[in-house]
């Protein structure tokens, strides 16, 4: 088992965590690899825009954003923290009263919590992290992330990776606290090994900006101060403080950190131009570079542990000792290493991608559109452009029926609803056709003939005010606007379910869908008028026709006599004329009533027509958005990049892209297999509601967002699409798009010695080193080597001309490797892996450093401000240089050290009892505790500091004394007081008489200079 926590550190870190999540999630279409690899990720930025950003984050349909707890803002700073410092001891630590003064000059950047290019601002920022909100503190976070990966893979060794730029100040001012922090919670154990690794991979400030907007003032300087630091840290020789404020000494001051243990195992450092000149885009293709190279090591080298990466590791393991100078002492850390990865391969990936983003694009295009056109496939049209003939169909009686829009559903003469009342609903016209048959017939069976009418009239009058529907037809309909909205609902449940049903399978798209609701509204709207007309037709029939009719029937009821009624049976058919006209009135009185309801109902079903409506666009405007996004990953894939070359630094792909788009074409205008896989999809998303689930588009809308949705369309059409690649290959096996070989390809291309010779050649300079060196600093010191290393992993390949071999054979004349340790094999066939390494050098050996060297010194030459917020503190001792000292550079350095000595009286007055020759020298005692070693100084200041220059073993034990004193004789303010009275004699007498008393010397102004230094930092009282 193996865990591993990678933390990105600033805008560089969060680029490489985001290209390894893409990488291993399209090796293995997942954010976790499978087998024995455990691994966390840890995003520390003080941008909260990047931090939320999930642009870039989404390869192959998938997302690799993080999540909260896998981020650490560090932004903002309260605005009396740094008028509060003794309240935040960690911060105080690193940001003396002096320092504060400074930091008002750049208020602005402080308020406004940002790094800003300054080193010291990125680390308040991630100290002022480590006293705020518990659950946000990185340190927090760190042990959640160990302990999920500990957790899950029951195995405690852990391996940190910070990754970060040493340019910026957010990554670089960070740094430092990163390895101090992470070291505190999960330092080495006495007897636990390397129970916790921690590896950094660092960017070196490119030498010509390729942004120079990037530069506001401190982008090299940074660079070079960062990797002082971190040499520095590397050697023991700065131990940054706890900033957390939580480790106290004895005397209650904040605690250095790294006491007694390593900085970090190993330093990767890389740029933007490798060993061969080979320039790498920043924003992408190096932070892929490192993702890949993150991949190998971790990835690849621990699932197949056989011959991968063997030596690399060793390099990191081997320790190499830092190098001295002349007395011994170590300067310059030899932590650092170096990479390089080429990956040559036929881009499976990216072809099934391309394959399955054109399949996607085909399917939305369908569920959008459902335009079929030969030779192209599903395509786009506009709204104006679909539904042709719907207006007419929405028009139609049956259609109205069906989708309960008839007048009888909305006039309730028809049941919306069934229930127990419901069923013995009538309609309107046949109930009162019944009802009034039934009125009469009682009348003239149980009454006289005088009273059949007034009977009659009496139940009729009933029944429409008290026994209509059980509630008389006023009533009833009063009743009824109480359910109005519930009826609107069932009508736009019934609908939708249809519509949703006709979009299911496929035969109307979701434009089609919108335009056919678009124009029921319409057809809703321009039938509330017609509503409104029939009611005053009716109320005109009643009171021209009907009306008259039933007095007419009264009158001659009233004027029948016995013997015409004996001779014509007038009574009966006077009554039955009665009852006609009756049966008309309150039919026409019954359907006004429910035209006056369905008025109401219809504007209430065009509301729910219209939310329905909401659901639907909502529903194509994701369409649309994933389609877009479809389309535009798929462009992106399988293009003709002629910057895909051979010696260029990036991954060079094996294949014809305009062979895979031409052959995708003909697979998407293979109208069964795009309407298969269209339905599919459809099948897939209705199933999100399942088997009881309401089928609405507001239903699936509630299950779905952008990235679900997608997940179902491309985990369909990676299906459809491979088995067409599939059957494609079975048809004709030259036409073979998934498992393929490279070395195949490779071996069809390059069918010469003399081709596979340029191509091999080609390849290792490109997978050279993304770091460049300085020959001349490699050849000061001999001793001092520097380990390089290639190693070459590809596939199994069996052919009758054992070309694998020969590939094998060509590669190791080109580079040199060692084939018995250098070649592995590779478990993808599709894909050749070339990693370079180089290892054990210290920073001085790289080209960029001497350069970031000039505008470090340049900065330091400057104004207080911009020497302070280069460094993360303001070092009162000088940290080790990172080259060879000058001699000139040497005596600067010792000159404040001999005049120390000269102020303290430490020479005496020796003779050579030879020569009789006067001299001065400080004396020392041996291992032993004897005196008698004495170091020799010359006859003043001046020839001691050229005596010390001479001799590094000297000059490091003066050094020593002299640092001893003032941390002991010289702590109180009294003998600060005496020892700076003694260093202004020293100047004023002494040197200047050595200077042939003129203060215009520049020897003398050299010593002034450095007397008003000591002054005012070792002797600065307290």
């Amino acid at each position: 088992m193996a865990n591993h926590l990678i933390i990105g550190l600033g805008g560089t870190g969060g680029k490489i965590l985001r290209e390894m999540r893409k990488r291993v999630y399209e090796e293995y279409r997942s954010n976790n690899p499978p087998g024995k690899t455990f691994l966390e990720y840890l995003y520390v930025d003080s941008d909260p825009s990047d931090l939320a950003s999930k642009e870039g984050w989404e390869t192959m349909g998938g997302s690799v954003h993080l999540m909260p707890s896998q981020k650490v803002s560090i932004h903002g700073i309260g605005a009396n923290v740094l008028d509060n410092l003794y309240h935040y001891p960690g911060i105080h630590s690193f940001i003396n009263d002096e320092d504060r003064g400074l930091l008002n000059d750049i208020g602005a950047l402080v308020t406004a919590g940002i790094g800003g290019q300054r080193r010291r601002l990125g680390r308040l920022l991630f100290a002022n992290n480590l006293s705020g909100l518990p659950d946000a503190r990185f340190t927090v976070r760190l042990q959640a992330n160990v302990h999920k990966i500990v957790t899950a893979s029951k195995n405690e060794l852990v391996t940190f990776h910070v990754c970060a730029g040493l340019a910026g100040g957010t990554g670089s001012g960070s740094i430092v606290d990163t390895i101090a922090q992470i070291r505190k919670i999960y330092g080495p154990e006495h007897g636990g090994g390397d129970k916790y690794k921690l590896h950094l991979y660092l960017y070196v400030p490119e030498i010509i900006l390729v942004n120079p907007t990037s530069d506001s003032g401190y982008y090299h300087a940074n660079g070079y101060a960062a990797l002082s630091e971190l040499n520095a840290m590397s050697l023991g020789a700065y131990r940054p403080y706890d900033v957390s404020g939580l480790s106290k000494d004895k005397e209650g001051h904040v605690k250095r950190l790294l006491q007694g243990c390593e900085a970090f195992e190993v330093a990767y450092l890389f740029s933007n131009i490798n060993e061969a000149n080979h320039q790498l885009e920043l924003q992408t293709e190096l932070p892929a570079a490192v993702a890949d190279f993150l991949f190998q090591k971790i990835i690849t080298a621990e699932n197949n542990k056989e011959g991968k990466m063997k030596r690399l590791v060793g390099c990191e393991n081997d320790g190499a000792g830092p190098e001295k100078d002349g007395a011994g002492i170590p300067v310059h850390s030899r932590r650092f290493l170096t990479f390089g990865v080429k990956r040559v391969e036929y881009p499976e990936t990216e072809v099934k991608e391309y394959v399955t983003y054109s399949f996607a694009r085909q399917a939305a295009r369908q569920l959008q559109f459902n335009l079929w056109r030969d030779g192209i496939g599903f395509d786009e049209c506009s709204m104006d452009e679909v539904g042709i003939g719907f207006k007419t169909e929405i028009q139609e009686k049956k259609t109205r029926e069906d989708l309960l829009l008839s007048d009888n559903y909305l006039t309730l003469s028809k049941s919306l609803i069934d229930n127990v009342a419901t069923k013995r609903w009538k309609e309107i016209a046949s109930g009162w056709e019944t009802s009034t048959q039934f009125f009469a017939e009682d009348a003239m069976a149980d009454k006289e003939k005088k009273n059949w009418l007034s009977a009659f009239t009496d139940a009729c009058e009933l029944h429409f005010n008290t026994n209509y529907r059980g509630q008389g037809v006023k009533d009833f309909y009063k009743v009824q606007r109480g359910e109005k909205k519930a009826y609107a609902a069932c009508i736009r449940r019934h609908i939708e379910e249809k519509l949703f049903n006709e979009w299911h399978s496929g035969s109307k798209s979701i434009l089609e869908v919108e335009k056919y609701i678009a124009l029921l509204i319409e057809d809703c709207e321009s039938r509330l008028p017609q509503f409104k007309e029939k009611i005053a037709s009716h109320e005109n029939i009643i009171e021209h026709e009907t009306a008259p009719e039933i007095n007419r029937c009264n009158n001659e009821w009233n004027h029948i006599g016995w013997l015409r009624d004996a001779i014509t049976n007038a009574s009966t058919k006077v009554f039955s004329a009665y009852k006609t006209a009756k049966c008309e009135f309150y039919t026409l009185q019954t359907r006004i009533e429910g035209n006056r309801y369905a008025i109401e109902l219809l504007q209430a079903v065009k509301n729910e027509l219209e939310q329905m409506q909401n659901s639907v666009v909502a529903f194509r405007i994701l369409l649309t958005e994933m389609l877009r996004h479809v389309q535009d990953l798929a462009e992106a894939k399988c293009k003709s990049e002629k910057s895909d070359r051979e010696d260029s630094a990036k991954t060079v792909k094996k294949y014809d892209p305009e062979q895979v788009r031409e052959t995708t074409r003909h697979f998407i205008t293979d109208e069964n297999r795009q309407k298969h896989n269209a339905s599919q999809i459809r099948g897939e998303l209705v199933g999100l509601l399942g088997e009881n689930g309401k089928r609405s588009f507001n239903g699936l809308l509630e299950k779905l967002d952008m990235t679900s949705a997608e997940n179902i369309f491309f985990n369909v059409c990676i299906t459809n699409a491979t088995a067409m690649m599939e059957d494609l290959a079975t048809a004709d096996s030259t036409q073979r798009m998934l498992n393929v070989n490279i070395l195949e390809k490779i071996k069809q291309e390059y069918n010469s010695d003399e081709r596979l010779e340029e191509f091999v050649t080609d390849l290792v300079k490109s997978a050279k080193s993304y770091l460049q060196f300085n020959p001349e600093e490699i050849g000061k010191r001999p001793e001092t080597s520097m380990m390089q290393m290639i190693q070459l992993s590809l596939p199994k390949y069996d052919d009758p001309s054992n070309f694998r071999q020969k590939f094998i054979d060509m590669f190791a004349q080109v580079s040199g490797i060692d084939v018995n340790q250098d070649v592995s094999e590779n478990d993808r066939a599709n894909r050749i892996v070339i990693v370079a390494a180089a290892s054990g050098f210290p920073l001085r050996f790289v080209s960029n450093v001497a350069n970031l060297k000039d505008r470090y010194d340049e900065k330091m030459a400057g104004a207080a401000l911009s020497r302070m917020v280069v460094h993360t503190e303001s070092h009162k001792k000088a940290l080790p240089e990172l080259f060879e000292e000058s001699v000139a550079d040497k005596k600067e350095r010792l000159l404040p050290v001999a005049l120390t000595a000269f102020a303290m009286q430490l020479p005496v007055d020796k003779t050579n009892p030879t020569t009789g020759e006067t001299f001065k020298a400080i004396g020392f005692v041996d291992e032993l505790g004897m005196v008698g070693n004495w170091v020799y100084l010359g006859k003043n200041v001046l020839q001691a500091v050229d005596k010390l220059t001479a001799s590094d073993v000297d000059a490091g034990k003066v050094i020593k004394l002299v640092e001893d004193k003032l941390r002991t004789d010289y702590l109180h303010n009294e003998k600060k007081a005496i020892l700076k009275k003694s260093l202004a004699e020293l100047i004023n007498t002494q040197v200047l008489a050595l200077c042939g008393n003129n203060d215009m010397d520049t020897r003398f102004m050299a010593c002034k200079n450095a007397a008003v230094h000591i002054i005012q930092t070792e002797l600065a009282e307290k």
